[in-house]
């Protein structure tokens, strides 16, 4: 994931030293048991003064215990976006009967299931290939705009089939209207 998210560029070089500063600490307290989220941008160290570069990941750090005593369930790299500050995460647990299901953010695909000592990496936007989770006839998924694990619900953008841009509404020409109109997408049926 580290050399991934590096410009093609600079994948075939040596690293330098890297530095974490912790940016975000999330806390919850689940059946009894406190979980502790860290969340860490990741710079290569260019000097002695500043932070350095900036890298295209962030580290997570999953801890269960207080903190004199706290012990780390797992690590993991997620993709960011240096240049557009992105994703943002507003991080969030949810106790279900296979473990606690740790998410980054509602917009982010990714989380992670806590069973027992064991993390591991789930997609919370893969429903939206399951069989039952079609669209209505003329219109087509876009991305999945909100997952709420509390109440088990995926919200997902949709456009019209055949949409020239994502971004915006097919442009189609109307009876009687003239041929830059937009039909507004409020006639879809909830």
């Amino acid at each position: 994931m580290f050399q991934a998210s590096r410009h093609p560029s600079q994948r075939g070089h040596q690293v330098g030293e890297l530095r974490c500063k912790t940016v975000d600490v999330s806390t919850w307290t689940i059946g009894g048991a406190n979980f502790r989220l860290v969340r860490a941008k990741i710079f290569e160290a260019t000097g002695s003064d500043g932070d350095g570069i900036q890298q295209g990941v962030n580290l997570f750090i999953l801890s269960r215990g207080s903190d004199d005593a706290a012990k780390v369930i797992g690590r993991a790299l997620e993709p960011y976006s240096v240049s557009l500050d992105e994703p943002k995460y507003y991080s969030q647990a949810e106790g279900k009967p296979e473990g606690v299901i740790v998410q980054l953010d509602r917009r982010v695909g990714t989380a992670y299931l806590v069973s027992g000592d064991t993390m591991r990496r789930i997609d919370t936007h893969g429903w939206i290939n399951a069989p039952g989770t079609s669209p209505p006839a003329g219109w087509v998924p876009g991305p999945v705009r909100n997952v709420d694990l509390r109440r088990m619900k995926g919200y997902v953008s949709l456009f019209r089939d055949g949409a020239d841009d994502p971004a915006r509404p097919a442009v189609r020409p109307m009876r009687g209207r003239p041929s830059n109109s937009i039909s507004p997408l409020s006639a879809i049926a909830s």
